[in-house]
């Protein structure tokens, strides 16, 4: 069952990855113009903030029943966020961004926030695909059968 886990969390979303990627490749081949690349760019990132707020949906359900975890966890999303803003803006410092870095600079905002937010994909994850019985610093993951029980 644990391979059944597995494959629901780390290979199924590659097939949505890949047909949204997919999606995205054919933006670019039709985008002739910087504003229709940054148009695509735009598309590429709000692919992976749905990717990001599917898993962390996902894990406020399998982890419902414990409030101090969810608790602790949307603070953690909260904080990330505010990262990845301040991420953003040490990149990017200038006041008017437009004129500093000039008419891509939306697609280099949109790639720079898909890039961070598909890392903290990988970062949730490990909380859908749990730790082994024995690992003692695994903290607040459950174990794999855990997690099945809580998706039937």
């Amino acid at each position: 069952m644990r391979a059944l886990i597995i494959l629901l969390f780390m290979i199924a979303p590659v097939f949505v990855a890949e047909a949204d990627s997919n999606v995205t490749a054919e933006c670019f081949k039709k985008a002739f113009t910087q504003h229709a690349m940054n148009k695509c760019s735009g598309l590429n990132y709000k692919i992976a903030d749905t990717e990001l707020n599917r898993v962390y949906k996902l894990i406020k359900h399998v982890y419902r029943e414990d409030k101090l975890f969810i608790k602790r966890m949307k603070h953690a999303q909260r904080a990330w966020l505010k990262f990845r803003d301040s991420q953003f803006e040490m990149m990017y410092p200038q006041k008017d961004k437009q004129s500093a870095y000039g008419s891509a600079f939306s697609l280099c905002e949109n790639s720079y926030k898909a890039r961070l937010t598909l890392e903290r994909v990988v970062q949730l994850k490990q909380w859908l695909v749990g730790a082994e019985e024995g690992d003692i610093c695994a903290g607040s993951l459950k174990r794999p059968f855990e997690i099945e029980k809580q998706l039937k």
